[in-house]
C-alpha cells in the first residue's frame, strides 16, 4: 500500500536517515551499534518519519541504547500515532487503556484503536470489539463489537477467534450459530488457545439429561 511505503520510507531525506538507522540497528553491512542507530532515528524522527519515531519510543521504553525515559517514549509514540502508523496507534491505545505512564483513559484508548482498526490492524480490531462489547471506553454496541471481532478473527488473531466463537455460541450480538462457534473455536484451538480447546470439547460432548 502507498501509505505503508510512506511509513517505512518517508520523504527522501528522512528516509535516508531512517535507513542508516536501520543498518546500525540490525547490523546490516556495519557493526551493530544502538547508539548510532538511535542518532539516525532521532534525526529522521525530527523530520517527521513515523517509523523512526516509533523506534525511538520503543528504545526509550525499553532502555535500549538509551536511558529509560517513559515521558520521551510516550511523546514519540504520540507523534508516530498522529502521523498514522497503525502499530503506534495500537500501542498508544494500550498505553491509555492500561494507564501506562499516562492517566488511564479508556475513551482515548478507543479513539486510537478505532483509527488503527480502520487501517486493518488485527489486534486493534480485537481491542475495539471488546471495548464495544463491554462498554469499556465506548457505548455498548454488540453488533458492532461482533463486526470488529469477526474482522480480527478472519485475519487469524486467536483471541478474536475465541471471543467470536463465544458470541456465536451465546448469540451475543449475532444470531446464535453453533456451527460457526465450532469453526472459530477450532481456528483458535489450532493456535494453542486453551479456552477455545475447552469450548470445542464442550460443544462436541453430548449433554446428559
Amino acid at each position: 500500500m502507498a501509505e505503508d511505503f510512506y511509513y517505512i520510507y518517508g520523504f527522501s531525506e528522512s528516509s535516508d536517515l531512517f535507513m542508516d538507522g536501520e543498518a546500525y540497528f540490525w547490523g546490516q553491512g556495519v557493526q551493530r551499534d544502538m547508539r548510532k542507530a538511535l542518532d539516525f532515528y532521532r534525526q529522521a524522527a525530527e523530520k517527521g518519519h513515523a517509523l523512526a519515531q516509533f523506534r525511538l519510543a520503543n528504545a526509550y521504553r525499553e532502555g535500549n541504547g538509551v536511558g529509560v525515559d517513559l515521558q520521551q517514549s510516550v511523546g514519540w509514540l504520540t507523534k508516530s500515532a498522529a502521523l498514522g502508523l497503525p502499530e503506534a496507534r495500537y500501542n498508544l491505545g494500550l498505553t491509555y487503556h492500561e494507564g501506562l505512564w499516562v492517566d488511564r483513559d479508556p475513551s482515548e484508548a478507543v479513539k486510537w484503536w478505532r483509527l488503527a482498526a480502520d487501517q486493518g490492524h488485527a489486534k486493534a480490531r480485537f481491542r475495539l470489539g471488546m471495548a464495544l462489547k463491554f462498554g469499556d471506553g465506548a457505548k455498548v454496541d454488540l453488533g458492532l463489537a461482533a463486526k470488529y471481532l469477526r474482522l480480527s478473527a478472519d485475519q487469524g488473531y486467536p483471541l478474536a477467534q475465541l471471543w467470536l466463537g463465544l458470541s456465536y455460541e451465546s448469540g451475543d450480538g449475532v444470531e446464535k450459530n453453533l456451527d460457526l462457534a465450532e469453526k472459530y473455536y477450532e481456528l483458535a484451538a489450532k493456535q494453542g488457545d486453551p479456552q477455545a480447546e475447552q469450548r470445542l470439547l464442550a460443544l462436541k460432548t453430548p449433554t446428559l439429561h
